[in-house]
């Protein structure tokens, strides 16, 4: 419940303790350290997720872009969709700097620039931020 922008009150009644009993979790070495676990998960598997649209993405642009131009020019563009990230207004503000850092240190990374999936996976995840920016920002006015 760490992970998610719930306070102490609705973390403590989702889990079915008491609001004491949350509070004080929340004050342990033990829990600290799961929540910093679960966070490194979650990044590493967002991360993932996303490498993997990009790659599917990118494949499906390259067999684009070999059609013929009249082939080419029938094709109907799909518009991206990022549903699965539609409870981004959820994500705890640690949850989201520890996302944010792990972007920024990549691209502090000189190396990243060889690679155009890199590139892509980046452009994604920033896109990715941003919806899950709006999705909080709606999720609050409704």
């Amino acid at each position: 419940m760490a992970l998610t922008s719930f306070d102490v009150k609705e973390s403590a009644q989702a889990v079915g303790v008491s609001y004491g009993v949350m509070r004080k979790w929340r004050t342990e070495q033990a829990f600290k350290k799961m929540v910093q676990a679960h966070t490194a998960e979650f990044c590493g598997r967002f991360f993932e997720h996303i490498r993997k649209k990009v790659i599917a993405s990118s494949a499906a642009t390259d067999r684009l872009l070999k059609l013929p131009a009249a082939e080419l020019a029938a094709q109907q563009i799909h518009r991206k969709s990022y549903e699965e990230f539609s409870d981004g207004w959820m994500y705890s503000d640690e949850l989201m700097d520890a996302l944010r850092e792990i972007l920024a240190k990549t691209l502090r990374d000189k190396t990243w620039a060889r690679d155009n999936i890199e590139l892509l996976i980046r452009v994604e995840t920033l896109w990715t931020f941003d919806i899950s920016k709006k999705s909080k920002a709606i999720q609050r006015n409704t």
